[in-house]
């Protein structure tokens, strides 16, 4: 029997290797004073690992000289730390031929295991009739392959409450082309899989790679830690095949079991609503006579919010009945983008579009949003830099301080909210313009609507002609020089969000200023009246529930921006507490989920009754209250 082996030449000894033996480098310097002599190559010394595979490694490195003008050949090998030559693995092809000295190299390296530390080297020489000369080792390099492709690294909290835990992660191959299956397990940290409690479905199947995957583990305690796991496997012939266990996300539920009842009390609310309110009737205001909501149509101001709240109803309790309900409703607003009257197109529009659109990913609903915004812009006027809320009209009937005035141009701190359309819109690809009105339209308001001491004239009208400004005043506040409640509201909520969209430090700075002025003029029982500055109150002076729901809204993103975030989250979840505690129309006729709000006090409009809006900012407030807690 022949045995054919492998024979290395050394060019600077007469020796060959023997059989199997690792050639080594030359002895003495390379190079010779003959005018015809070969100069050894120079060995590869940037071996390194590029990208990486469950199952692949891709390495790179500079051709080198074959001493003699021309580019070297190469082997690879490979093994698990440390590297030996001679029992190591050959990777990529058996010898690769060099193309051009000085340009890079590159081969990858098939077939190895997931998760797994290797060591690779390179050998570079000269081909001499088919035989090897010069052989030189390279560097080692180290690399590792990723995890397996149907292991999930990203399982995240996104909500969590005194008794549950939302859970979300990317959507991973099975290791065939297909989704794979997934179970969740959880414990008290540290977490053992053997051990821990089923959470979920018992068997969870996945339903598209790449795509997010959400479920909600429930029944859980109060105030405890947690930690969760997700395993994600394969399913052959009913068998479990290659499970792999996912990253653990650690949480704590939350003890405020007050507002979790809230939720279900908002559940149980809206479902009688929705039986009551057709899809083309838009709930505003409970009656004080028998609870039921008044309704309006589509162009109505308030319109968007009754779909918005089942859009927010939908994302608290993952029931995809409520998305079905949102759908309708939504739909029943379609034709509202082009309807430019006023500022409120950027409520009307981004309460149920907007929601819509950020939790479906409906392509038609950024559709409308980009409409709406340019028909918006046609209420801005360049030489004011700020956009009308509204045609001219007489404002300030009913106050007590003053007669009502006429206005040209008025513009109300509650545009600011409406700003978002705009915001969105330029980021969804609309005209870069949209962005550019809505920080000329902040800034403006910062200098003209927001006073030294961080509270706010509601309107300010411009004379159109000049740009300059005719009057700073109120409409529904007590007067003038006095602060209302839910426009002192908007201030927080609106500026922050401009600093969302824009990191502007001015946004941030004035949003502590609206925001530190609301909380320091928050009563005892944490919801604030009308106007936070009237002569006097008594037991039947209106709340204004609604400010504290857009509030703490608001005071929740504005946490998430300032380094010492403790004032402002504190401030919400005590304001958070006395709406879940005091304030929900439990036990009344009301349809609405809060009480104690009001439309226009001074004109006796809807006052002391449940507002849509209020209940909207509430749920809104709750959601990112949750978040916040999931940490």
């Amino acid at each position: 029997m022949r045995v054919r082996c492998a024979v290395w030449l050394v060019v600077a000894g007469p020796a060959l290797l023997a059989c199997g033996e690792a050639p080594v480098a030359p002895e003495s310097t390379p190079g010779s004073t003959s005018s015809n002599a070969v100069m050894s190559p120079g060995g590869v010394g940037d071996l390194r690992v590029g990208e990486s595979s469950p199952t692949t490694l891709t390495l790179e490195w500079t051709q080198v000289d074959d001493g003699a003008g021309g580019p070297a050949s190469y082997r690879l090998k490979y093994a698990q730390p440390p590297i030996d030559w001679r029992t190591a693995t050959i990777g990529c092809d058996r010898t690769m031929s060099g193309t051009s000295v000085g340009v890079a190299m590159s081969c990858e390296v098939e077939g190895l295991a997931s998760g797994t530390t290797y060591e690779l080297q390179l050998m570079s020489f000269r081909l001499v009739d088919g035989v090897w000369r010069d052989a030189r080792y390279s560097n080692v390099a180290r690399g590792s392959t990723s995890s397996s492709a149907f292991e999930v690294s990203d399982l995240s909290v996104t909500a969590v409450t005194s008794s549950t835990i939302a859970l979300s992660w990317t959507q991973v191959d099975d290791g065939t082309g297909n989704p794979a299956w997934y179970r969740v397990k959880y414990a008290a940290p540290p977490i053992d899989w053997k051990n821990a409690t089923i959470g979920c479905a018992r068997t969870i199947r996945g339903t598209e790679i790449g795509g997010e995957m959400s479920c909600t583990i429930q029944g859980l305690t109060p105030g405890t830690d947690y930690d969760v796991q997700l395993m994600s496997y394969r399913v052959v012939d009913g068998v479990w095949r290659d499970a792999r266990l996912s990253n653990i996300a650690t949480t704590t539920t939350n003890d405020d079991v007050a507002l979790d009842l809230a939720v279900d009390f908002a559940v149980e609310q809206m479902t009688r609503s929705i039986v009551e309110l057709s899809t083309s009737q838009q709930a505003k205001a409970t009656r004080a006579t028998d609870g039921r909501w008044t309704s309006t149509g589509a162009s109505s101001w308030t319109s968007g919010f009754f779909a918005g709240t089942q859009w927010l109803l939908y994302e608290l309790t993952g029931d995809a009945s409520w998305r079905t309900r949102a759908q309708a409703q939504t739909a029943a607003l379609a034709g509202q983008e082009l309807n430019g009257t006023d500022h409120d197109i950027g409520f009307r529009i981004m309460s149920s579009f907007g929601q819509g659109y950020r939790l479906t990913g409906n392509t038609s609903y950024r559709g409308r949003i980009l409409t709406a915004a340019r028909t918006f812009a046609g209420l801005y006027d360049s030489r004011i830099g700020m956009t009308r809320s509204f045609a001219p009209r007489t404002l300030g009937a009913g106050l007590a301080c003053r007669d009502p005035v006429s206005t040209r141009f008025p513009v109300i701190i509650d545009n600011m909210l409406n700003l978002e359309l705009f915001f969105r819109a330029a980021e969804e690809g609309g005209d870069p313009e949209f962005r550019d009105m809505a920080i000329s339209h902040a800034l403006r308001t910062i200098e003209h609507h927001l006073r030294a001491d961080g509270s706010h004239f509601q309107f300010v009208d411009f004379d159109t002609a000049t740009g300059a400004v005719r009057f700073k005043g109120t409409h529904q506040g007590y007067c003038d020089d006095t602060t209302w409640a839910r426009g002192q509201a908007w201030a927080v909520y609106g500026f922050a969000m401009a600093y969302r969209y824009t990191q502007d430090s001015r946004f941030l700075m004035a949003a502590q200023r609206a925001a530190d002025y609301f909380i320091e003029h928050l009563p005892a029982d944490r919801v604030p009246y009308w106007d936070f500055e009237l002569p006097s109150t008594s037991a039947s002076t209106p709340k204004e529930a609604s400010a504290a729901a857009a509030g703490a809204a608001g005071l929740l993103e504005l946490a998430d921006y300032v380094s010492d975030p403790e004032r402002y989250r504190t401030a919400a979840e005590e304001i958070l507490e006395a709406l879940a505690t005091s304030y929900l129309a439990d036990g009344t006729a009301h349809r609405s989920i809060l009480l104690h709000s009001n439309g226009n006090v001074n004109r006796d409009l809807e006052v002391d009754v449940g507002h849509i809006y209020a209940d909207y900012y509430f749920l809104e407030a709750i959601l990112r209250y949750r978040r916040m807690a999931a940490g």
